[in-house]
């Protein structure tokens, strides 16, 4: 917003958010879909959503993956998680998993690679929610997640910088998932996880990267779809205009 950084990268509902307020800021590609987003539950624990109803949940209520977790669940459930349960905020993902492992909270909300942090520590822990696998059974498309995006006049000013981050970006998701023990093997030490976690975070599928390139009416209407369920909950005022893509 400040101008700072030409390129930035985040959840795909906070530059909406930002966008849809005047912010000069467009999409250019997801990289992530919203099966990195899950609930856990502890050794023992619940084995349904239903179950839940009155227990304690743990979550990083500012952040818009609990927005997005919210808007699937009451869109494809009929449950709004505040009033069914008794939403406990935390600072951040690996603070949710941290309650799980002490048996602190009935559930939690946490995304990869936090998950498989917590499951190579405690294994008999749940994953009890999968955001990502739900939404895709139900609409046949991906959830998007994380992605990246550009602020519109640098955008303007180099007209071939939108594509050629898109395939720098596609390029890196491909060669990932193309050779997950070598990715993980260069990248394991800088990013503040051990190899195992993120290998499994990858394998499990619940760190799905996935390339999804605004520049294709696929990958727009997935956003489009993804922002309906985000307005019909309150968490985003309207829908978004071609003005946010950066095609």
């Amino acid at each position: 917003m400040a101008g700072n950084y030409d390129v930035c990268i985040g959840s795909w509902d906070t530059f909406a958010a930002r966008y849809l307020a005047g912010v000069k800021v467009q999409f250019v590609c997801g990289i992530s879909t919203g099966s990195m987003i899950n609930i856990l539950t502890p050794s023992g624990g619940e084995g349904t959503l239903q179950a839940l109803k009155g227990k304690i949940f743990a979550a990083p209520q500012s952040s818009g993956t609990y927005r997005m977790m919210r808007a699937v669940i009451k869109e494809l459930h009929d449950i709004d998680l505040e009033q069914y349960m008794r939403v406990q905020n935390v600072d951040n993902p690996a603070a949710a998993v941290t309650l799980a492992m002490a048996d602190r909270a009935d559930a939690v909300l946490s995304w990869e690679p936090n998950i498989s942090a917590g499951l190579v520590k405690a294994p008999d822990m749940r994953v009890l929610y999968n955001a990502g696998d739900e939404y895709r059974k139900r609409l046949g498309k991906e959830l998007p997640y994380f992605g990246i995006a550009v602020r519109r006049e640098v955008a303007e000013r180099d007209p071939e910088l939108v594509q050629r981050l898109d395939q720098a970006f596609g390029a890196c998701v491909n060669g990932i998932m193309g050779d997950v023990d070598e990715a993980v093997g260069l990248t394991a030490e800088r990013s503040g996880f051990p190899t195992e976690v993120l290998k499994l975070a990858i394998t499990s599928g619940r760190m799905a990267l996935k390339h999804l390139s605004m520049s294709t009416p696929d990958g727009r209407d997935a956003v489009r779809t993804a922002a309906g369920f985000l307005i019909r909950n309150g968490s985003l005022p309207r829908q978004l205009d071609d003005g946010f893509f950066a095609a």
